[in-house]
């Protein structure tokens, strides 16, 4: 079958022209900057915002203007009234638990402070935000306290219909009712002059348990659009797939500014940059691709918390033994076929290390007995492999950005988006996989060949993952991370 008509091939040569695109069409100037701005989001930037420029421009940031994730997260609270936001903000501080602040004060010192605000996260994210914070002294700014949740996990869940009128209030440049309004149907004279909001307390119906089904689906495919793959509203069979969303549903919560480190598509927290110890290695003495003797897919992981209802499948990192223990045919364009074990054996090195723990007692000793753990490995030996596999635990990967600029090519499952989303081109610095792992055996055949080793694509490989160390080098950087949450600052203080 000729190369071009391979679905990965026009998955990997789309990636890479979107990618020259969002290259080209980057601002060059503060103007084009302002000009691109008021065209995304239908406003004026926020004061300071030459400041955070000139700091961009300053340290090579090469990604001006892709900052829409931002947008994102605050769109909702520009339903609230600026002393409404404020209230909210200290309300939660008492009933978040172990939150820590960031607090900017008028000559924008900056200070962690609460329960948490000795953490490795708080005094991360203090030192980076330490980097600009000295530079919004000239843009008189008000002080403005960010309140953080200091645990890995997302908390805030909007309703539908309370996203829906957020959104639609924020377009109209309106704010929700605050007094007695609320409460009032919506055809009171009371209305006329306030525009309300009925937020929806209702609960949800609990998700789903697990599939006792493992099979794999019978027809192939792989993932076009990785940031909408993340959406379990789009994807409702992912519920079962993921530790984020297993188990039972919470119900709405009320629209608060809480600031987390990672979170679904589904979660109204706002996304901060999350701590990254290795920010600054360029792992010069990593192992030419041409050099390394192991073209398995590698992933050594321990056990993730599981959720504390009676969800009948594995979870997480969990659910990757589970999912690719099958007995199905599998092809691509070149179709052959292999039992599980053979396919395993060919494919990949993938194995729980540690022992189960952070579950149920009964479910810790039931997985320990469905589970062959293996041994952990050093960093030296997974060093010798050309795939390696990244996956969400609690949260966010810590592992991604070392896994990139290591030159490995990356298979990436997760339903998280991160800080860098709007900057990185699956399929151009990574390899996007589904939250089941349906789409292993597909991708590392089409990189690696069938079972003997024939229709490998594997100068392919190489050049996505030289493309991949690329862009770990030179967009997630430091810098990158602290221009992230300098623009990030001044949004929210304008709110």
């Amino acid at each position: 079958i000729p190369l071009r008509t391979h679905p990965f091939m026009t998955l990997i040569e789309r990636a890479k022209l979107e990618w020259e695109s969002k290259l080209a069409r980057q601002s060059k100037t503060l103007k084009e900057a302002v000009a691109e701005y008021k065209r995304r989001y239908g406003r004026k930037p926020p004061a300071g915002f030459e400041l955070w420029y000139a700091y961009a421009t300053k340290n090579n940031v090469n990604m001006i203007d892709e900052y829409d994730q931002i947008s994102k997260d605050l769109f909702p609270l520009w339903a609230l009234s600026p002393n409404e936001l404020r209230k909210r903000a200290e309300r939660i501080q008492t009933r978040e638990k172990s939150p820590f602040v960031l607090h900017f004060d008028a000559d924008r010192n900056l200070a962690p402070i609460g329960e948490s605000a000795a953490t490795g996260n708080a005094n991360y994210l203090s030192r980076l935000c330490q980097e600009f914070a000295p530079l919004l002294a000239s843009a008189n700014l008000p002080p403005v306290s960010m309140v953080l949740r200091s645990l890995d996990e997302p908390r805030l869940l909007l309703g539908w219909d309370q996203q829906k009128r957020l959104y639609e209030l924020a377009k109209l440049g309106q704010y929700m009712a605050e007094d007695w309004a609320v409460h009032c149907p919506p055809e009171s004279p009371i209305h006329r002059d306030i525009i309300h909001s009925s937020s929806s307390q209702r609960s949800q119906r609990a998700l789903r348990s697990g599939r006792d089904d493992q099979q794999l689906p019978s027809n192939h495919s792989w993932i076009f659009h990785h940031p909408r793959s993340m959406d379990i509203c789009l994807n409702p069979d992912n519920i079962d797939q993921h530790g984020a969303t297993a188990g039972r549903a919470w119900p709405p919560s009320p629209m608060v500014p809480l600031f987390t480190l990672s979170k679904t598509p589904l979660h109204a927290d706002i996304l901060v940059v999350p701590p990254l110890w290795d920010a600054k290695n360029e792992y010069t003495n990593s192992i030419p691709w041409s050099k390394r003797p192991y073209d398995k897919l590698f992933w050594r992981g321990t056990f993730t918390h599981q959720p504390k209802s009676n969800t009948r499948v594995l979870t997480g990192d969990e659910k990757i033994m589970n999912s690719i223990k099958t007995n199905q045919k599998q092809s691509s364009i070149h179709e052959f076929e292999a039992n599980d074990s053979d396919l395993i054996q060919r494919y990949l090195n993938i194995s729980l290390v540690g022992g189960p723990y952070e579950c149920d007692p009964k479910q810790c000793e039931k997985l320990a007995k469905m589970i062959e753990f293996g041994k952990s490995m050093k960093s030296e030996e997974e060093a010798k492999y050309k795939y390696v596999l990244d996956v969400d635990g609690n949260g966010w990967s810590g592992r991604f950005r070392r896994l990139l600029a290591t030159q490995h090519l990356v298979l990436k499952s997760s339903i998280l988006p991160e800080w860098y989303s709007d900057r990185i081109q699956p399929w151009y610095h990574y390899i996007p996989s589904k939250i089941d792992y349906t789409d292993l055996y597909d991708i590392m055949s089409f990189f690696t060949g069938d079972m003997d080793g024939n229709g490998a694509h594997e100068d392919l490989a190489e050049i996505i993952s030289s493309q991949g160390r690329h862009w770990a080098l030179n967009y997630f950087r430091r810098e990158d991370m602290v221009a992230y949450m300098f623009r990030l600052v001044l949004e929210y203080t304008r709110l």
